[in-house]
This record gives structure tokens, C-alpha cells and sequence, in this order.
């Protein structure tokens, strides 16, 4: 520790380093070059290297011009940085996208009453979708094997769920019965007749048509024999948007609950 004199007389003490420099309250590296015999010195301060070609350079000149170096570097690299946060976030607030709709699948209100014995109790499930259109997106055909999935136009509920609930709703109505569900636990399981759904095409063109195709399987209480079928059902899109398709697939599932019922029909004994 060294005493130096101020000129009011006051004191003032200066910490040195060991080899009698003065230690400075800055955390920034200061360089100092020595040199025996006019050799140059190499001194390394986190990861930089300054070379002294002699002995005659002044310590303060070279320790200053590595200080400026480094903190040039950074600044630039955080007005670089800042600048990329700025640009990001104004372009996203820059962006605003449209609000995605929801559409369901809706029972037909036309169907009729078919002429059955008695009513029964059904379950209808499980269904099986293809995993293209087993996703919440609407999936739509396009030219040749391009299809598009709609980000703004959904489906409320999953698709199995979906098909499920209106078949079970149309053969409750073509059966005149109120015991037609989705959950098979609901009703007695040595009473109740099961149909399965496998769905193999769900698909639709815009503005042209919706296609439907189903593996259906019944089976009956007791030891009646399992009956199966398919329907492949057509329906034109009468209009555009995705209100006009969804309608085209409500009647498609009525053709197909209609087959079901029928088939159904000739299996319930008197």
C-alpha cells in the first residue's frame, strides 16, 4: 500500500499489484508489457493476445487500445442483438391471423320411421377413420393426390366421435328407439345389438361433392349370426364454403344409417 499526498494535504492510499503497478477498480483486463533487453513480451487476458515487438511501447497506450477493442466488440453485438429482438417482435405483432372455425356433423331431420317389430336397444362403436382425416383440421381434395388441410376451418369434435354420434342419432330415429347410444354401458349387454363402423374414404371436393365410405358390421344378441355390409355414398355439395360440405356429409351418414336400419330391420325377430 502506498501513501500519496494530495495537494490540501489529505492522504490517499493506492493499492498496487506485486510488481508495484497500481491495481484499478476497473474489471476490464489491463495489459502490462515488460521486456529484459528490448524483447517483445506476449501477455494472454481472457482469450486475447497482444504482442510487444519491444520494450518501448508504452504500457498504458497498448493496455488501452486491447480495453477499447473488447468493449467495441461487445457493443456491437448487443446493439446487433437488440436490434434482431426489436425487428422479431414487431413483425410479430405485425401479424394477425384469422380466427379458425368449428363445424360439427348434425343428424337429418328428414329421416322416417321405419316399420320395425319393436324397438332395441344399440350401441353403435367403435369407428374407425382413415389417419388422414383423423385430425381435428378439415381435410379437403384438391387436383390429382393433392389434398389440403384447413387450419382455419376445424372440427369440434373428433371425427370418430362425430360420425358416432349422428349414425347413433339417425337409427334412433329410423328404429323408433330411444335406447340408440355411443356408450355401450348404458343398456343391458346381453340385450343390446352392436354395429361397428369402419370409415374408408370421408372425403370432399369444394363446391363438388362429399364421398363416404363404410364397412358396417351388426351383431345381434344371442346367437344370431353377424351380418355386415357397405355403403358408398356420393352427395353434391350444393354451395361453397365448408356450412354447404358438412351438410353433404350429414345426408351421406343418413344413407348409410339407412342401410344399417334395414339391414337391422330383417334381423329383429318378432
Amino acid at each position: 500500500m502506498t501513501r500519496y499526498r494530495r495537494r490540501d494535504g489529505s492522504a490517499r492510499h493506492v493499492a498496487r499489484h506485486r510488481n508495484g503497478t497500481p491495481m484499478s477498480g476497473c474489471r476490464l483486463p489491463v495489459v502490462f508489457i515488460a521486456g529484459p533487453n528490448g524483447g517483445g513480451v506476449r501477455r494472454q487476458i481472457q482469450g486475447m493476445r497482444v504482442n510487444a515487438p519491444h520494450a518501448g511501447v508504452a504500457p498504458f497506450a497498448a493496455s488501452f487500445s486491447v480495453v477499447l477493442h473488447r468493449c467495441a466488440a461487445h457493443s456491437i453485438r448487443y446493439i446487433v442483438s437488440c436490434l434482431a429482438v426489436g425487428l422479431v417482435a414487431a413483425g410479430l405483432g405485425g401479424c394477425k391471423s384469422s380466427p379458425a372455425r368449428f363445424y360439427t356433423l348434425s343428424p337429418d331431420a328428414t329421416l322416417a320411421t321405419l316399420a320395425t317389430p319393436h324397438a332395441i336397444p344399440l350401441a353403435v362403436g367403435p369407428v374407425t377413420v382413415p389417419d388422414l382425416v383423423d385430425r381435428p383440421q378439415i381435410v379437403t381434395r384438391a387436383a390429382g393426390n393433392e389434398v389440403a388441410i384447413n387450419e382455419f376451418a376445424r372440427w369440434a369434435q373428433p371425427l370418430k366421435g362425430n360420425i358416432a354420434r349422428v349414425v347413433a342419432a339417425d337409427l334412433g330415429t329410423l328404429l323408433n328407439s330411444q335406447q340408440v347410444t355411443v356408450f355401450a354401458g348404458t343398456t343391458d349387454p346381453l340385450a343390446t345389438w352392436y354395429v361397428r363402423l369402419d370409415v374408408m374414404r370421408f372425403d370432399a371436393e369444394p363446391g363438388q361433392d362429399v364421398i363416404v365410405d363404410v364397412q358396417w358390421t351388426i351383431r345381434a344378441p344371442g346367437k344370431q349370426p353377424v351380418r355386415s355390409g357397405r355403403s358408398i355414398v356420393r352427395e353434391p355439395v350444393s354451395g361453397a364454403g365448408f356450412e354447404a360440405m358438412t351438410t353433404a356429409y350429414d345426408r351421406a351418414l343418413a344413407v348409410v344409417s339407412r342401410d344399417i336400419a334395414a339391414a337391422v330391420g330383417t334381423m329383429i325377430q318378432p
